[in-house]
């Protein structure tokens, strides 16, 4: 049977970031008042959340009745990805993979198509998806908490780069043949109608406490009543690991933020928007967006190119977004074949979505100037 220990004896991003931050306690300067305590209970408030849906099978349910609906592959290509899109938006990138690459297999195994550019299509929409919301990512979250956000001025902010991205949708479907497709027998998923509206009401609790409209530890309170009530096992299944992870971070960046070297050079790259906006994409292909958010954020007030920077960044490497990882993980582990193909295509269209974007970005930036 699954454990919280057998998950994080398995977490490789855990073990790195533990290496990492044991090195930066034992060599480097950090302060305690540098982990963001309320960060972390938003984000384990609506770790427990999502993992309740995802047991729930909701999102299961809505990718069968789209995937019912597909006559073609384009068309069935690109309702994945808007389903892959919205899941992102509101209920996170991770859990966006974790259900709809499995998803893609199963179909693809009985329709004999091909893995690696959906998959990797996949996990790009996953990420641009998540940019719309506070609640989409980790690296959004943190954001929208250490510049004290509003719900509105973070959306304003994310609107056109998710827009963009939606249009996307439609014209990159067109590289897919409109190939006649048999119906697919998928595993029928039952609904818990009940367990779905308390799930529903919860959910708008945890949100509005994560939003800050009253403390974030009564959406904790909260997720831990659902879970405990309609899927106990929820608790037990959460990625606790993303905590632990989370708090390496803060212990890494405090350690970081304290040398002098690595201060004078952040302060200069960080000056200008446009500066700020590269820095955010290329720390991003080489320690993770999350990481390069809560690094940066100590060095600017520029939330805008901070936040256009990290978003773009995790397009690009396989260690660019944890969800890349995550995706890569899943594709491996459900088909486990070709893997250094997959790897080539995943980099080529992730590195063309980068250019494409980091272009986008920078337009968005003199924009705003």
């Amino acid at each position: 049977m699954k454990t919280i220990g057998t998950n994080l004896l398995h977490d490789r991003t855990l073990h790195l970031t533990s290496m990492l931050a044991l090195l930066a306690f034992l060599f480097g300067q950090v302060s305690v008042r540098d982990i963001d305590t309320k960060t972390l209970v938003a984000l384990l408030a609506l770790l427990i959340l999502v993992k309740v849906v995802d047991e729930l099978k909701g999102l299961n349910y809505l990718a069968n009745y789209l995937i019912e609906r597909a006559n073609n592959t384009r068309q069935l290509i690109r309702l994945l990805l808007l389903l892959t899109f919205g899941a992102a938006m509101l209920l996170t990138n991770d859990v966006a993979i974790l259900t709809i690459v499995p998803l893609f297999i199963q179909i693809g195994r009985r329709l004999n198509l091909k893995y690696a550019l959906p998959i990797t299509l996949i996990t790009i929409y996953a990420n641009l998806g998540s940019a719309l919301t506070p609640i989409g990512n980790p690296q959004n979250l943190f954001i929208y908490g250490h510049y004290h956000l509003g719900i509105l001025p973070f959306l304003t902010m994310a609107a056109p780069i998710a827009l963009i991205s939606l249009l996307s949708i439609w014209g990159v479907s067109f590289a897919f043949a409109p190939k006649q497709i048999k119906q697919v027998e998928l595993t029928a998923v039952v609904i818990n109608r009940r367990a779905m509206v308390l799930t529903g009401i919860s959910a708008l609790i945890i949100l509005a406490g994560v939003l800050g409209v009253y403390s974030v530890w009564i959406s904790l309170i909260t997720s831990i009543f659902l879970a405990v009530s309609i899927k106990p096992t929820a608790l037990r299944d959460v990625d606790y690991g993303i905590i632990l992870t989370f708090i390496g971070f803060f212990i890494i960046v405090s350690a970081l933020h304290h040398l002098t070297s690595v201060q004078q050079l952040l302060t200069h790259v960080t000056q200008q928007g446009w500066q700020l906006y590269l820095t955010g994409i290329i720390s991003s292909q080489v320690i993770s967006n999350v990481p390069a958010a809560v690094l940066l954020a100590n060095f600017t007030n520029n939330y805008p190119a901070l936040y256009l920077g990290v978003t773009v960044g995790g397009l690009g490497t396989l260690v660019a977004s944890l969800a890349n990882l995550l995706a890569f993980r899943q594709y491996t582990n459900h088909h486990g074949q070709q893997n250094g193909r997959f790897l080539g295509i995943f980099s080529l269209i992730n590195s063309l979505y980068l250019i494409i974007f980091g272009v986008i970005g920078f337009g968005l930036i003199f924009l705003n100037r």
